[in-house]
């Protein structure tokens, strides 16, 4: 209650209660998360009403995520603060579990009773893959409207032109990976960290998913000869970025069954929207423009 009424009184007068370097619990996606105060300004809110707003550093966070805020989404760090975080944190898993739950449910119910009307529905429309991300899955990937075109292309290529994406190329999954880490370590070791820990985790996801979720029927020929003849390849050193960009649009929803914390998320998201900003930005040097050809390569 004290601090609903020090907001009020600062949004109308414009002076900061907090100085630069103060350390605060911001609102950001319905969570409240550590951040630091970087400065304060009066600026126009939605309604075109100049209030105080601060300009906020998320603790961990790249600094791509600063952002200028309201009053009303700062909070002082106090026991009450801290407790509505947890309370908040605990809500979020509740409901990802919920998620979680209610997908393996459906799954089940698919495969037991799915007739030929609901499994023609499910199929894919143009410039969609086979397999998109559950409504209640706990992050989202919001791809830029240019990597959604390289999506369009690819099933255009594959489907429409039963071409299929040349294999060992120069730039594959891991390649682009490791190039994304190597940009973050310039945004200091801790986002370097996190940038490492979540490429690996691409790489890992890519080859148990590969062949079950990633790919269209008419790749699955090219894969079952490379793993005839290399049984334990490492899939991300062979496959290109237009399949690592299929992995980022069902990542939500394979996150959704794997228990990840909240805290955990909340990186993992961030990460991802850096590296989507990383493969828009490198376009015309990770998309290689003769990716594809006729059979198998």
């Amino acid at each position: 209650f004290f601090f609903s009424v020090v907001s009020v009184v600062e949004g109308r007068m414009g002076e900061p209660v907090f100085a630069a370097q103060t350390k605060v619990l911001c609102y950001h996606n319905a969570l409240l998360n550590d951040a630091q105060i970087l400065d304060s300004a009066t600026r126009p809110n939605p309604n075109g009403r100049e209030t105080l707003h601060y300009l906020v550093h998320y603790s961990g966070w790249s600094k791509n995520w600063d952002e200028w805020v309201q009053v009303d989404r700062v909070r002082p760090i106090t026991e009450e603060s801290l407790a509505q975080k947890t309370v908040l944190e605990q809500s979020f898993d509740s409901k990802a579990a919920r998620a979680a739950a209610d997908s393996r449910g459906k799954g089940k119910g698919a495969k037991r009773g799915g007739d030929a009307e609901s499994r023609a529905s499910k199929k894919p429309k143009r410039g969609q893959n086979d397999v998109t991300a559950g409504a209640g899955a706990p992050i989202k990937v919001v791809l830029p409207d240019e990597l959604k075109l390289v999506l369009v292309e690819d099933w255009d290529k594959v489907c429409r032109q039963s071409k299929v994406s040349k294999l060992r190329r120069e730039q594959t999954i891991v390649t682009v990976l490791a190039a994304f880490v190597k940009q973050t370590e310039a945004l200091g070791p801790r986002a370097a960290s996190v940038a490492a820990e979540v490429a690996s985790g691409l790489q890992v996801y890519f080859n148990v998913h590969c062949a079950t979720t990633l790919l269209y029927d008419s790749e699955r020929p090219q894969l079952k000869e490379l793993k005839d003849e290399y049984p334990d390849i490492d899939l991300a050193e062979v496959y290109g970025p237009e399949h690592l960009l299929r992995l980022l649009i069902k990542l939500p929803g394979l996150l959704t069954r794997a228990g990840i914390a909240t805290k955990g998320l909340c990186y993992v998201a961030k990460c991802l929207e850096d590296l989507t900003e990383f493969l828009k930005a490198n376009m015309k040097t990770v998309f290689e423009p003769d990716a594809y050809c006729l059979g198998s390569a």
